[in-house]
Formats: C-alpha cells, structure tokens, sequence
C-alpha cells in the first residue's frame, strides 16, 4: 500500500503487515488532478490539484498521523493488475484508516456562520458512485468546504446525512452491512453516478463483500456479474426485487437505478420458503420457489423477502411457456413485482389459492425470449353448445356462475392473483324431467391446462342466474367456484367427475365429491376424436381449441351433450 508522508509529500510503500496508521482523503475528481507519475517526475507542484494534496497532508498532520492515502496519486493506474487490486482492497482501506476527510469542493460556509447552509445537501459529493463506500466504511469521517473549513462529522450529521442519502441511520454508525439486505445496499447506490458505467459496480464490491477482475469496456454488463458474484455467496432474494422497463429484461438489473424503491425491503419468508440453496447456471437461475398462478401463463414467485414498512411478501411474475417448458422473468401489466400484502395474502389463500401454491424447483433462463410474451386471455370463450336430446333440448343453457362474465363476447375469465375454477355452466330441465341439472366446471390446473368437471344431479340446483351470481358475496360465490377438485394427483387436459348420488341443494356438497367417471374417445364429424365422457345415460363432449379471440390468444371450449 502506498502512502504520502503528510511532511515530505514523498510517496512511500508499505507491506501489508507493517501499513502505520493513516487519514484518507474522499473527494470528486477534478481537473488537474495530482496523479502517480507527477509524484515522481515532479509536475506535481504545477499541477491544480496540489493544493488539495498539502492541504490534506496538513490536516493529517493536526489529527497527529504522519501519513495519508489519496486515490489520485497513491495508485499506479497504468498498471491493471495494482487498479484491479487497488479497486478490490478500497473498501478495507477506507474502513482501517484512522481519519477520512471529506472534501467538498462545491460546498462554502457563509461568512461569518459556523453552521453550513443548504449547500451541504446539495452538494455532488453526495451523488458519486465512490464516495458511497467512503461514507459508510470509514468509523470517523469529517466534512470539509472549499476552504478547509470543517463543517462537521458523519456522527454529528447524522440526520441530514441520512435524508440526503436514504442511508439507514444503523448503516452510516458502523453497523454490520449483511445486517442490511441486499435490495436496501443497492438502493442506497441507486441515485448515485459514476464517469464509466462499469465503476457503478466497481465501487460497490466493498459494499458487498465480494471481489472480480475488472473489464473496462464490458459496460453494464460489470454490474450483472457484480450480482452473480453476490448470488454465489448470498441467499438473499431481494436481489431480484427490482423494477425496469422492458428494455432492461433479462432476468438481472442492469444498473442500481432499479432498486430505487427498495430503501424498505428487508429480510422475510413466507410459511413455503425452504432453506433450499440456489445458483447461476450457464443455462439460467436455478431456484427453489413458492409459485402462484396469477394470470395466463404467468406465475407469482414469491422471493424470500418482504417490505418492512407494511409486512408485505414480494414476489416476481414469473412467464411459462408451455411449448418450450422453460420459464423467464417478465412484468406484468407494467408491473415487475408484486407486495402482497397480510390481508391479502389471506383472501387469496382463503380463495383455494393456497392450495395451488407450490415451491418448485425451477430453471429461469435470463436470456431474453425471441418473441415478447402475448396478452392472453385468462378464461375461456363459450363457442357453440349442441344439446342432442329431446329431454334437454328445453332446458335453460348457459346458466353461468364466474367473477367476470362478458354476455356479449360469452367470455368468462378469472381475475389476476385468482386461479383454478373459471366458472360453472348449468344447463337446467323444467320438472317433471330428469336429471334436473346438467353442470360443467371449466378451469386450469397448476399448469394452465384447461380442465372440466361434469356431473348430472337428480334434484333442483340453486335458484341463481348469471345476473344474480355477480352479487353473490365471496363466501357464496367462493363455494360454488370451490376448486379443490382440481387439486388431485397429476390433473390431465380433461379430467372429469361424476356425481351420481349427490344432491345440489348445498352447494356444501361440491366439497364432497368423489371420482367415479370414465372418458373415452369418441368418432366426431370428419373422423376426428373428440373428447367423450360417459356421464349416466348421456355423452358429453367437452373440447378446448387455442385460438385467436378479439385480439387474444385463448381457449374456446365447444360442448355437444347426447343419448349414449
């Protein structure tokens, strides 16, 4: 390490085991900086930046240390190999030093006052990418103006400091910083610069505790590995709780601009999380998640963190394609996380939602997909419904009980951050016909494929129509959209239910059914298969077909109902 001897002005060397005590120096770099060669080609006194040096080594002097580190001079930047360890060992250096002076050059006592004005809060110091690191490693830092006029201690400015950073009081008094999470130390560089984009990484490996060669030229790309180098030695998930625009989608930040609102992300975990470790493959993230079904094809993964102004669980959305298997991170309405609050959290489990909840290991790739992911549509189009017998044939179809119901486009959907059953529709017979009622549950299992549950009943349903379901409280309406039924071993794309001795008149009884159905395939029209459930005397066809509905891809479902 080198040091200039605050006396001579000499730059000297010392082993790293025999380094005397030492002040440091904190400052913006200016024009005409002191640098290593003028130290010993002797520019140094015609250089502008000389006086900042003496005056440094003067005030080293008053605090009784003979020497003092200045980043300008004390590194031989020439050399790659000294800026990559220098860059590397910043952090402890700043941290062991006796004194840290901060200079603001851009900072002026008002005459006559010993109190600093606004200009303290204003000043670019604040706004560097470096400096951070040189505020919160060093126990005792003082700030100077432009003159050498001492305005005061990181202790004694502790509150203005705090407001103009978003720095915890805990972190600038000397605190452990694994104390803090990872989302919060990214927050606090989040509004910061620096001149090259890969110094915003450099300047936080101290931060973070970890080391990695520098590449100059690599851009934004220095920061991705940052975090990479953080995932190998950090379970901590809230490196994953930041928001962007679509542009900066892969799977990591690309900057710590994108942590801006994560000052109050914190350590938490859910009752699903496992202690499960997880790593950055050449493939993607491989890591174990509580994931819910949240809308077509996106998932809620749920990051073991939470926001600890409210006790809020975070989670991430989360695209599956089913055609490739694989998953990747994506936004959602706009949205790149979720804060699932207490209560809500509760309604959704309360709504069979936690039941769907499962923690899987899953490979999310970071590469960005080749086609951005549709707007799909979360529910099923009702197409053409063919009652084949007279006994039905003046029965009252389409009997729909959903939480969105379109009449017009006879669409029905599932909310966003709802799941398993999308509706139930009755097709009802006038007495003294039998059966009563004809009913179909359509749904998606865990995996959003379309499922349905078939059964005729003996007796008279409720008394609801479609109009009448849309003010049904959450109770009523949340047991006739019950979705347990789903939840059965290795659910397929048709997996039906009879109910042969059940009665309708509570709508308890749909809690209480039990398997007793077969399906077979069945010659359609053009010699096409179709999907044929043997339900009592009836055939029932029920077949989903993906296609193009008013601009968004989804099923359409087509039922045929006959004699058997």
């Amino acid at each position: 390490m080198r040091l200039i001897n605050a006396q001579t002005l000499a730059v000297e060397y010392f082993d790293d085991d025999k380094i005397p005590q030492y002040a440091i120096l904190s400052h913006r770099w200016e024009e005409g900086e002191v640098l290593f060669e003028d130290t010993k080609d002797g520019y140094a006194k015609q250089k502008r930046g000389y006086a900042k040096v003496c005056n440094s080594a003067r005030q080293a002097l008053r605090d009784g240390l003979q020497y003092i580190w200045i980043d300008t001079c004390c590194i031989n930047k020439d050399s790659s190999a000294e800026l990559s360890e220098a860059i590397n060992s910043m952090y402890g250096w700043y941290k062991n030093a006796t004194k840290c002076y901060a200079y603001l050059s851009d900072v002026m006592l008002p005459p006559d006052e010993i109190e600093i004005g606004n200009s303290f809060e204003l000043s670019a110091w604040f706004t560097r990418g470096w400096t951070l690191q040189e505020l919160i490693a060093p126990s005792e830092v003082s700030f100077f103006d432009r003159l050498w006029r001492f305005i005061g201690t990181k202790d004694s400015l502790l509150e203005r400091i705090t407001t103009i950073t978003g720095i915890q009081r805990e972190a600038l008094s000397g605190y452990d910083l694994r104390y803090f999470s990872v989302a919060q130390r990214m927050a606090w560089a989040s509004s910061r610069i620096t001149t090259r984009k890969e110094d915003i990484a450099y300047s936080l490996l101290g931060i973070f505790d970890v080391n990695m060669p520098m590449l100059y030229g690599e851009g934004t790309k220095a920061f991705m590995r940052l975090q990479e180098e953080i995932i190998k030695r950090d379970s901590d998930h809230s490196v994953f709780a930041w928001t962007g625009d679509a542009s900066t989608l892969p799977f990591l930040a690309d900057s710590p601009k994108l942590f801006k609102h994560c000052h109050d992300i914190g350590w938490g975990r859910s009752y699903l999380h496992k202690d499960t470790p997880y790593s950055m493959t050449n493939m993607g993230l491989d890591i174990e998640l509580p994931l819910i079904p949240w809308s077509m094809f996106i998932y809620l993964a749920l990051l073991r963190c939470r926001d600890m102004t409210e006790g809020s669980l975070i989670g991430i959305f989360i695209h599956y394609d089913p055609l490739l298997g694989q998953y990747r991170r994506t936004s959602f309405h706009g949205r790149y996380i979720e804060y699932l609050k207490p209560d809500l959290s509760r309604r959704l489990r309360g709504a069979a939602v936690g039941a769907f909840e499962m923690s899987q290991r899953l490979l999310i790739r970071t590469d960005k997909p080749a086609n951005d992911p549709r707007d799909e549509m979360y529910g099923f189009c009702l197409g053409q419904c063919l009652v084949m017998d007279t006994h039905l044939e003046n029965s009252k179809m389409l009997e729909v009980y959903a939480r969105k119901w379109d009449s017009r486009d006879r669409i029905m959907e599932l909310p966003e951050g709802r799941c398993g059953t999308v509706g139930v529709l009755v097709f009802r017979q006038p007495p003294p016909c039998t059966p009563a009622c004809l009913a179909i549950k359509l749904g998606f299992d865990r995996l959003f494929k379309p499922v349905c549950l078939v059964w005729l009943t003996q007796s008279e349903p409720p008394r609801w129509t479609s109009q009448e379901a849309k003010v049904l409280d959450e109770r009523q309406l949340g047991q006739i959209l019950d979705s347990s039924w789903i939840l059965q071993p290795e659910p397929s794309h048709f997996n039906v239910k009879e109910f042969e001795d059940i009665g309708f008149e509570s709508v308890d009884n749909l809690s209480r059914s039990h398997d007793g159905s077969t399906r077979f395939l069945k010659r359609g029209p053009g010699g096409s298969y179709l999907n044929y459930f043997r339900i009592y005397q009836y055939d029932v066809c029920v077949d989903f077909l993906w296609e193009s509905i008013n601009g968004r891809d989804g099923y359409t479902v087509k039922i045929w109902v006959g004699l058997a």
